[in-house]
């Protein structure tokens, strides 16, 4: 039985029921059209057209064969009159894919050979197929084919010459006016549409990319001013009303790719054909691709929030990361779901892909790209830190051969790999090269654009662009230049990464002031809650900047700065960003020496508890430096003590009740070591006590972040914890596979602490072949190599093979290279260890007769003038000495170590002076010399007598 179809794609399969000669009858049906059959046995088929097009409504039995329908349909009865061409089909293969859109290879029985266009999809038990236009009724396939073809070719062929969304408008409506637009053009079409638009939009300032430009029209409210005129043009409304037509029919890669064009150019739900298209995608989500799953997640970006599609894509893709190891992981479709579904997304389902896109590296290590690197670590911020220290050590745990054959320059830097880096040092040693080259940019180019200086600015060097007076001045003019967008990314670098600086305050006075005067009342708030708000509290940071550089703000800025307040005070809920702001008023007002008013204290101690574990600790040392304010009164200070009262309450009972450390904590800020005598643990401390329980279960998430907690904190905060530390020998010590840099963590952190595991021979044995394998692999730069070895010389250990290679001509000029591109305190940090094991190896190990490297090299920094408590003590060992001339103060030894007081004893007896002491030697006197190192709390751990690393 045939029927009759309202649209021009309409197929339907007609099903033989089993019998002794079994085959499968397909029929297509269109109103008005011609019928094509196909007849499939024994794995070819058979095309027939039939030329009487009047006839097609009765029912038909195709020549002399009689076949039975299913029960529900009615029996084929002959047509007399009816003339068939048979054509025999080769190419039709069971391998085929789900979709298809092919030519199948026709033969007559004269050896004729005709092309002819099918598009259908594969079920599993026939192939449909599409039938074509009325304009090729009563023609044979080969003519039918021929003039298909052409008409299909010579359409997309004056599309993809259009220039011009209006000749592209031009050139559909002529098509929609004959009748001719057929399915398989939409997609093409509008994607050409839609990049034409963008690629002929005249502001200057817009980037290269597509999705940043949306981002941009959208900041900038340009939106209606630019596509608006393009998608209410007639002929594109008729365009839209004829997508209805099709929609049912598409394939679904077609319908993803329409729909993500009719996002870009703001085709919002309004339109029944959205809904339609996106009903269909949604509704097909367990069955997509990760790359269709890319696409329809970008789509939801303009769309209403939609958890159930959201979490539909999220268990799909995880089914896919599950199914299999899949060799062909896309990171971009990774990093494209994840950045639109990632509030449904789960913790496991994040580290689960982190595992995933490592093992696609480790499999194909020659592969690797700058771009998988680059999303790599978008991922990493895509995930809020989440798998952060999975990514880290599993990209460090790559030999350096593996990312040397990385090409790059400053066409390969995308803009979202410049903010994914902006003022990060991320360890990776190809992103520090990527960072030189923003560097070597920046001071080379002369007339580079806004969005230029933009980019580079945000992949280079901080501490290299603040000391530069040439940068500043291009930095200055680009600040002026900048759209908003462009504006919110520089901010979002600079509050990170520069200290005020007065000559770009200025700067971005003037272009504040120009952002609140031309935007409405409207439009500034919606680019205010950008980033759920983050956008408002990051321009109240830079006004008071601004105000503490004293630059006086503008009346507009100043009104701006007072409605801030009042942001958001009819929602129902309090963002963390707004507490923050209120907060900083409150500190503000406690530094001034006057009380917050008891209403607003009452306030923020009812609504501090929303701040993360971070914003807490970083409030809490804020305060704490308010307490150690001594000018302050004693109510004012009582406020200050309630309020980390309560920060402390909130922290410790969060602490106590989580099984998981929050990624936060691993990025704590420790107080500068120069404040370090009179700052206290704070929150430090609740925070390091956990660690015993929370690293029991050797859980690698928490393990790998307890090792980034004591890498930051322990320099300060020297704790000795056997508990937690054999816990985290344990999980590194038992792995099959080493995690290089958590060991230089590990090891770093037992240095500080002078702590030397209970199973110190096994300790030691896994520390040598770590060390070997890192040497001989080239696991690591080569900073990192002498850091782990001058950790491990604090705890006694020492390796002749690793340091006879380290210090060799070749290893320190490559280490003097690596580091030279470091910030100048980290450049000096490094060589100071350098030095110090040069040092220790000569002290302790000098059967390797390696060279002793001098102060001339390397200086270590030491105080020349003793401090007051030093001076303090060695008068008082002068009085019990009888005279302060036997004590020598500030004294070095022969490898240039520090001593406090040194005194000279003749026989172990008497005391020599120290001018004395060569007259003593020429007389063939004994004389020894004491050493004498006077310690102080901080060299103990904290709340411990075991001496430090340093100190032993």
């Amino acid at each position: 039985m045939l029927r009759n179809a309202k649209s021009p794609a309409l197929l339907f399969p007609s099903k033989i029921s089993n019998s002794l000669h079994q085959q499968q009858l397909e029929v297509g049906l269109l109103e008005k059209f011609p019928v094509v059959a196909f007849l499939k046995s024994n794995g070819l088929a058979t095309a027939v057209d039939i030329k009487d097009a009047k006839k097609c409504t009765q029912d038909i039995q195709i020549k002399k064969q009689r076949y039975t329908l299913p029960p529900s349909e009615n029996s084929i009865k002959q047509v007399p009159g009816v003339v068939y061409n048979t054509w025999s089909l080769f190419n039709l293969s069971s391998s085929l894919t789900s979709k298809y859109s092919r030519r199948y290879l026709f033969s007559n029985s004269q050896g004729e050979k005709k092309n002819l266009h099918c598009d259908g999809y594969r079920t599993k038990h026939c192939f449909r197929f599409a039938s074509t236009s009325s304009k090729y009724l009563n023609c044979t396939p080969q003519t039918y084919a021929i003039k298909e073809s052409k008409q299909r070719d010579e359409f997309l062929k004056t599309l993809s010459n259009c220039a011009t969304a209006d000749e592209i408008l031009k050139q559909t409506g002529i098509i929609l006016a004959d009748g001719n637009l057929q399915k398989h053009h939409l997609p093409s079409l509008f994607t050409k549409f839609q990049t034409t638009v963008y690629a002929n939009l005249s502001q200057p300032w817009l980037l290269d990319e597509d999705h940043l430009i949306r981002k941009q029209l959208k900041m900038n409210f340009q939106s209606d001013q630019l596509l608006r005129p393009y998608t209410q043009d007639q002929r594109f409304q008729q365009l839209l009303t004829a997508l209805e037509n099709f929609v049912p029919h598409m394939a679904l890669d077609e319908c993803l790719l329409i729909l993500k064009a009719l996002e870009y150019l703001e085709v919002t739900f309004d339109f029944p054909v959205v809904q339609q298209l996106y009903s269909k995608c949604s509704d097909s989500v367990a069955n997509m691709s990760l790359h269709q799953l890319a696409q329809l997640s970008h789509c939801l970006q303009s769309h209403p929030p939609d958890l159930q599609v959201m979490g539909k894509i999220a268990d799909a893709t995880k089914c896919l990361l599950t199914a299999q190891d899949k060799p062909d992981l896309d990171f971009a479709d990774i990093c494209e779901i994840f950045r639109n579904i990632k509030y449904v997304v789960s913790t496991d389902l994040f580290l689960l892909c982190a595992r995933k896109m490592l093992t696609r590296m480790e499999n194909e290590p020659d592969k690797i790209t700058l771009d998988m690197i680059s999303q790599t670590c978008l991922f990493a911020a895509i995930s809020d830190n989440v798998c952060l220290e999975i990514l880290v050590n599993g990209i460090l745990n790559f030999p350096s051969h593996c990312l040397q054959h990385i090409d790059f320059n400053v066409s390969s830097l995308t803009f979202d790999l410049a903010c994914t880096m902006n003022g990060k040092l991320w360890l990776c040693p190809v992103l520090h090269g990527v960072r030189h080259m923003c560097n070597k940019e920046l001071l080379s180019g002369s007339n580079l654009s806004a969005e230029a200086v933009v980019k580079l600015t945000l992949g280079s060097s901080y501490n290299f662009v603040s000391y530069s007076d040439k940068i500043q001045e291009i930095l200055k003019k680009s600040i002026k230049k900048s759209d908003n967008f462009l504006l919110i990314e520089m901010m979002k670098h600079d509050i990170i990464c520069w200290p005020a600086n007065k000559f770009l305050m200025e700067a971005y006075h003037e272009r504040l002031v120009k952002l609140v005067t031309q935007l409405n009342e409207q439009q500034l708030e919606e680019l205010l809650w950008q980033d759920k708000g983050e956008t408002a509290y990051l321009i109240y940071q830079f006004l008071r900047r601004i105000s503490a550089s004293d630059i006086s703000l503008n009346a507009s800025l100043l009104k701006f700065t007072s409605n801030l307040t009042n942001l958001g005070m009819g929602k129902w809920y309090q963002p963390s960003w707004k507490v923050q702001m209120k907060i900083v008023d409150a500190l503000d007002v406690l530094k001034a020496d006057s009380r917050v008013e008891h209403q607003e204290l009452t306030s923020l101690l009812k609504t501090v508890g929303c701040l993360d574990s971070h914003e807490l600790m970083q409030l809490y040392r804020n305060i704490e430096d308010i307490m150690l304010t001594k000018y302050l009164k004693k109510s004012v200070k009582q406020q200050a003590v309630v309020l980390r009262s309560r920060l402390l309450e909130i922290f410790t009972e969060r602490i106590s009740q989580t099984r998981t450390l929050s990624p936060t904590l691993s990025h704590i800020k420790i107080l500068p070591r120069y404040k370090a005598h009179d700052c206290r643990m704070g929150l430090v401390e609740p925070l390091l006590d956990s660690l015993p329980r929370l690293t029991a279960d050797k859980e690698e998430v928490n393990c790998l972040r307890a090792l980034r907690i004591l890498e930051l904190s322990t320099v300060i905060f020297p704790v000795y914890q056997s508990e937690t530390y054999e816990n985290l020998v344990s999980f590194l010590m038992l792995r099959p596979k080493p995690l290089f840099y958590a060991s230089l963590q590990l090891v770093k952190a037992l240095s500080h602490s002078g702590y030397m595991p209970n199973n110190a021979d096994s300790f030691i044995t896994w520390a040598q072949n770590l060390m070997a394998e890192m040497m001989h692999k080239d696991i690591l730069e080569n900073r990192f190599k002498v850091e782990m070895m001058f950790a491990l010389s604090l705890l006694g250990i020492y390796f002749d093979e690793v340091l006879s290679k380290i210090f060799t001509l070749d290893f320190i000029l490559a280490f003097e290279r690596e580091i030279s591109e470091l910030p100048k305190h980290k450049l000096e940090e490094m060589k100071s260890y350098l030095i110090m094991l040069s040092r220790n190896v000569s002290l302790e190990c000098p059967h390797l007769t390696l060279p002793l490297l001098s102060q001339n090299l390397l200086s270590p920094g030491y105080p020349r003038i003793p401090n007051t408590g030093t001076v303090k003590i060695n008068s008082s060992l002068g009085r019990l000495c009888g005279t302060s001339k036997f004590v020598q103060s500030n004294a070095k030894s022969p490898y240039n170590h520090r001593i406090d007081a040194l005194m000279y004893v003749e026989s172990h007896v008497s005391l020599v002076l120290p001018e004395d002491v060569e007259a003593k030697i020429e007389e063939g006197t004994d004389v020894e010399r004491i050493a004498i190192l006077y310690l102080n709390p901080h060299h103990y751990c904290c709340r411990s007598e075991h001496m430090i690393g340093k100190t032993q």
